[in-house]
């Protein structure tokens, strides 16, 4: 997580890491200054509260049926004239119920 606060903090700068240690940090950028390890660790905390806000997108992607077969569902639904309580709505109704967006 070192490095993507890194590379959050100093997009596009030169620099090398040997694992997840902030005291291997070798700065090879000419143009942007050393993140210090203070800068570094606030950006790693953000991060993961980042991560963790948006984990029920993640968990929501791979539960949500797949775009054909929703096309599928909702063309079924508007023919029959179910599209408030149709198959389509129900399957997404349940993986949102299942991953609550956090408030």
């Amino acid at each position: 997580m070192i490095s993507d606060a890194i590379l959050s903090l100093r997009p596009g700068a030169k620099w090398s890491i040997n694992g997840e240690d902030y005291d291997q940090l070798v700065w090879a950028d000419t143009e942007q200054t050393k993140p210090t390890k203070s800068e570094v660790m606030v950006e790693v905390e953000r991060l993961k509260i980042e991560v963790e806000r948006n984990k029920y997108q993640n968990q929501r992607y791979y539960e949500y049926p797949s775009v054909r077969e929703q096309l599928d569902a909702l063309y079924h639904d508007i023919k029959t004239g179910n599209l408030e309580s149709g198959t389509w709505i129900a399957a997404i109704e349940a993986v949102k119920e299942k991953y609550p967006k956090p408030e």
